[in-house]
């Protein structure tokens, strides 16, 4: 499996349980804000590699990729099949456009700057 594709579902999923995390008491306080220090280097590595984002997300649209994707979820992170296949969905349908558009924004800052 694409190694930018592991590093994002890696950061989503560290982001996602430190969210519950934080509101389990059903309240945001400050101190939640430390539960999300742990994902720094997560979301440190995915901008490492955002430029590959949007071709490796395409390549969920290969089923043996996409089933790759679900199978690193299922090991890597304990989480049920069904699970498993509705974030991979929701990063196919959902960040392709999101990152596309990042980049987009980040070329046109860079622009300015030359």
């Amino acid at each position: 499996m694409n190694n930018a594709l592991k590093k994002l579902i890696n950061a989503i999923v560290a982001v996602t349980e430190s969210t519950f995390a934080a509101l389990e008491d059903g309240k945001w306080t400050n101190s939640d804000i430390m539960k999300f220090l742990d994902d720094i280097p997560e979301i440190v590595s995915v901008l490492g590699v955002i430029k590959e984002l949007p071709e490796a997300i395409k390549e969920l649209t290969d089923d043996e990729k996409r089933q790759e994707a679900i199978d690193y979820l299922k090991d890597e992170f304990d989480i049920d099949n069904d699970k498993a296949e509705v974030l991979i969905e929701s990063i196919f349908q959902n960040l392709s456009g999101i990152l596309t558009g990042i980049l987009s924004i980040i070329d046109a800052i860079k622009s300015f700057k030359e």
